[in-house]
């Protein structure tokens, strides 16, 4: 008889019939990915998820390349209530200096680096003296220098009494994320070291946060597996009332968690925070098929003694739903990979290959546990508790299969007034989502939005009409009119060029001077005012990093619609971190989006063809576009935005979701096939299915629990959304679904009468 697995469940019997030589190999795999588990390596670079290339991604990194790798920067925020003071200017000069000679940062600049230029002769000297002779003297030259240059509230804030420093990474460095990270650590030591007790310092910007992210990896692999295993067990145990039973149920989890970490490190592929929850999850999808097959076992133990005898039975009769539901969920990774995304594909593959052990791990670890447990006498052929849940689909059949038409009208009246919300959800990224809120960075990210306008900068790229630089009044008036522009979007104290000195100087002498100097590097600043070529200027805004996408969008729309009025408006180039981002990040999650579509209706193609059946996968539709629909619902009424991870959490709840509607369905078609009728065949299916569907689903809800102990904002939030969407997903598939396939029937009676 044909078997919707395609017949992947064999290799459960074939172990089975091997016990010896597949045991060995499974003790080889266990031990090998044990071995290498040590050397897993994690990487906590957010821009990793940006996809290979496009217009706007070739565009960040050009700019960069023109002027310098501003992404690399730390900020250094330094809180003192003595700041305004000769004491707290030398303690500051000081700190600038130390942090200057550690190994791997190229400059540090601060409010104590900012020139002041004559505007008659074009002479520069530095702004503060070597040496302050008084509080007043010092408060005064505070005052007067934002007074003269408001660009400097950006390193300097009077009423918040924070001082920023800005320290840039040698050009060496930039592109290797381990270096980075330890040239950061490095310099946050000798800050550390350096600052005097009242100093309060913090730090931020894209490589400290990707350090802190990368902490968290780490902490959070071991704390979730683990956890997420004893959640799981705990609960098996309460369900069965037996402590081998949760044992037993917990071995697939504990060969899928191992076997995923160890061929991760093996293969060198790194953990992000978008791969962290790759185990969990092997646990989660270990645990549900595990259940499954355990409790079927279970159940024919109670009718008949040989205990081996049944475990090929149960093999035979689960064993086909768990290929196809492997089959199914791998569907839905991979189709990540429609996202051009270096992480993404990555992800797809992993999230693929993570399926397959699963599967492996309880068509074959399972099976193996209990041929062993039962050949040494662990155990043996008596009579134990009743599970939990056992009458669940007894009772439940009697509400799915008593009013089928009325039931699957209101299914298909759900699915389409909760997907009615699907395109007003609006794609969302805000840096600080996936910043550990407890960490110092958060709170120096949140600081710099607050006190300096942000950290991140809008990078607006102006070409000169010729070779002559700033020299040029045709150059310069291009420079003037696009800073005006942005001076309308945004505050002036946000907006930096060379514009704020060039437009004091007073003569050709001063003019030449000083354009001569900007060219010539000596005063620091060539790389964030002229390009490398000489042959653009740069005009940088700072932006808040919890600026909305839309917000973002807004702005970016703006100004490019007034910079296009101008003769050469399309020559300037708008980039940055907020452009990638905005544009990135919103392209990024409408892919996805697109995937979680092309996944749903790959699953139900792929159960249409399994049961070979177009009446069966009609049927699976409505109840399995519910979940997602209701998880999207709330999020519309949560704000109606979606970030990265709901749309991901929502594309893995689908392939684990459907995994109760395949179950299901498998046993239905098992039944139907020895001539039941159809409502008879219903009530079976779910008699069997039920109370397993129940306590899996339990189970899965209760390990995935062990997200809201994570210290990253991602895995909660996706953890919170995999239990709606499979609490959803269970009441779909044992109400919605039979009375769908019911509903269908009367339909096709109807229309051959007719």
């Amino acid at each position: 008889m044909w078997k919707i697995g395609f017949g992947f469940e064999r290799v459960g019997l074939l172990a089975l019939r091997f016990p010896i030589l597949f045991s060995l190999a499974l003790i080889c795999l266990t031990a090998f990915t044990a071995f290498n588990a040590s050397t897993l390596k994690f990487n906590g670079n957010i821009l990793a998820v940006l996809p290979k290339s496009s217009p706007v991604v070739d565009q960040y990194y050009k700019t960069l390349s023109d002027y310098r790798n501003f992404s690399r920067d730390v900020t250094i925020l330094v809180e003192a209530e003595n700041l305004a003071s000769v004491v707290g200017l030398d303690a500051l000069r000081d700190l600038q200096l130390e942090l200057s000679l550690v190994e791997g940062v190229g400059s540090v600049s601060s409010i104590l680096s900012v020139p002041d230029f004559d505007p008659e002769t074009g002479d520069y000297k530095d702004w503060f003296p070597l040496e302050i002779t008084s509080d007043a003297e010092a408060k005064s030259l505070l005052t007067t220098l934002v007074a003269k240059y408001p660009q400097v509230k950006s390193l300097y804030s009077e009423k918040r009494k924070v001082a920023v420093l800005i320290a840039g990474l040698d050009i060496g460095i930039q592109d290797d994320d381990v270096a980075s990270i330890n040239s950061f650590y490095a310099l946050k030591a000798a800050a550390l070291k350096a600052v005097p007790e009242n100093f309060k310092v913090s730090f931020t910007g894209l490589t400290p946060i990707g350090a802190t992210i990368k902490k968290a990896l780490v902490s959070d692999q071991i704390k979730l597996t683990v956890f997420g295993i004893l959640l799981g067990a705990g609960i098996s145990f309460l369900i069965f009332r037996n402590f081998l039973a949760a044992l037993i149920c917990a071995m697939p989890p504990i060969f899928t968690a191992l076997w995923s970490i160890g061929l991760f490190a093996y293969f060198g592929v790194q953990v992000t925070f978008l791969t962290t929850v790759l185990p969990i999850l092997a646990l989660i999808l270990a645990f549900a098929d595990g259940v499954f097959l355990y409790f079927r076992w279970r159940t024919s133990n109670s009718e008949n003694t040989d205990l081996i005898g049944n475990l090929r039975n149960s093999i035979i009769r689960v064993g086909p739903a768990c290929a196809l539901t492997s089959i199914t969920t791998a569907l839905a990774f991979l189709s990540f990979h429609y996202v051009q995304s270096d992480v993404l594909d990555q992800f797809a593959i992993m999230g693929a290959g993570v399926v397959l052990l699963a599967f492996v791990a309880v068509i074959i670890g399972m099976p193996l546990v209990l041929y062993w447990f039962v050949k040494v006498g662990i155990i043996k052929p008596v009579q134990t508790p009743r599970p939990s849940f056992q009458n669940f689909g007894k009772n439940w059949r009697v509400i799915s299969l008593s009013r089928p038409v009325l039931i699957s009208a209101i299914g298909l009246l759900l699915v389409f007034a909760l997907g009615s919300v699907h395109n007003l959800i609006k794609p969302e990224y805000i840096v600080t989502d996936y910043v550990p809120k407890q960490e110092e960075v958060y709170y120096a990210e949140t600081l710099a939005n607050d006190v300096i306008g942000g950290r991140s900068m809008l990078l607006v790229s102006v070409p000169f009409a010729d070779d002559d630089g700033f020299s040029s009044k045709v150059n310069r008036t291009r420079l003037s009119d696009v800073e005006g522009i942005l001076i309308q979007r945004f505050d002036a104290d946000r907006v930096l060029s060379a514009n704020s000195v060039l437009k004091t100087i007073k003569n050709e002498v001063a003019l030449k001077k000083i354009t001569d100097l900007i060219k010539s590097g000596e005063s620091g600043t060539r790389s964030q005012l002229l390009s490398r070529d000489g042959m653009s200027a740069l005009i940088s805004v700072r932006t808040a990093s919890d600026a909305s996408v839309s917000q973002v969008a807004e702005d970016i729309s703006w100004i490019n619609d007034k910079i296009q009025s101008l003769p050469y408006g399309n020559l300037v180039t708008i980039s940055g971190f907020p452009v990638l981002m905005s544009s990135e990040f919103t392209g990024l999650i409408n892919h996805l989006r697109s995937s979680l579509i092309i996944a749903i209706f790959l699953g139900i193609l792929i159960v249409g063809i399994a049961t070979r059946s177009l009446f069966i996968a009609i049927a699976a539709i409505t109840p399995n576009l519910l979940p997602v629909f209701a998880v999207q619902f709330i999020l519309y009424l949560k704000g109606g935005t979606l970030n990265l991870a709901e749309v991901i959490s929502l594309i893995i709840a689908f392939g684990i979701a459907i995994d109760n509607a395949v179950h299901l369905i498998n046993v239905y078609h098992e039944e139907k096939s020895y001539g039941k009728e159809t409502r008879h065949a219903l009530s079976a299916a779910l008699d069997e299915v039920g109370p397993a569907l129940a306590a899996g689903t339990v189970i899965i809800c209760t390990s995935i629990l062990v997200t809201q102990i994570s210290v990253l904002p991602v895995a909660p939030a996706l953890g919170q959304l995999i239990i709606v969407t499979l609490s959803v997903a269970l009441f779909a598939n044992i109400t919605i679904l039979p009375a769908n396939i019911l509903t269908l029937e009367y339909i096709i009676k109807w229309w051959n009468k007719k």
